[in-house]
């Protein structure tokens, strides 16, 4: 019976730990780039995107004040809690697909420079 106690403990303990650690991750070792003609992610996954894929973008922010870039479908449906999930996974860039469904740019760092570049090459609401 004890270790089934420790063992909840445990997984409470990592439930709680994981998405610090996820947040912590993504903000040390992603970097984000802006070229005239896509959206870049390096860092735990190399991958890019077309503008011309992008046809809905959204700049929001959660809970935490982290400032989370979406675009595509999928990505403007989800809620805040699970931005930071999200944006760990690969992006969503299926050729068949009319646009690319879910490109998620987690805790970016906001300034109105940045911003007024997203707004020049995306169709950010």
């Amino acid at each position: 019976m004890g270790f089934l106690y420790i063992l909840i403990l445990l997984v409470a303990a990592f439930a709680f730990y994981y998405p610090v650690h996820t947040a912590t991750r993504l903000r040390k070792s992603t970097y984000y780039g802006l070229t005239d003609r896509r959206i870049l992610r390096v860092g735990t996954k190399d991958e890019s995107v077309p503008y011309d894929r992008i046809k809905n973008a959204a700049l929001r922010t959660d809970e935490d004040g982290q400032s989370t870039l979406l675009c595509g479908p999928h990505a403007m449906k989800l809620r805040p809690g699970r931005w930071r999930n999200e944006a760990d996974v690969p992006f969503d860039n299926d050729a068949r697909a009319p646009e690319a469904q879910s490109v998620i740019l987690y805790a970016l760092p906001m300034d109105e420079r940045l911003r007024g570049l997203l707004k020049q090459y995306l169709p950010v609401r």
